[in-house]
């Protein structure tokens, strides 16, 4: 399952990059919505720590 997800997300982020060109595709909604389809099909594991020790969060 996590394969289609990944599939499918990269789907979203070409689709958005064609959209940038394109104006009857929404270009950026479509990069987001592949990138966070993409992050949550990876659990969020490569989002860190780091930005937000180094802003005092």
């Amino acid at each position: 399952m996590e394969i289609l997800f990944t599939l499918l997300a990269a789907l979203l982020i070409v689709l958005g990059m064609a959209g940038t060109l394109f104006p009857a595709l929404p270009g950026l909604p479509l990069m987001l919505g592949g990138f966070l389809l993409l992050a949550w099909a990876d659990h969020f594991a490569h989002l860190g720590t780091a930005p937000c020790s180094s802003w005092h969060c």
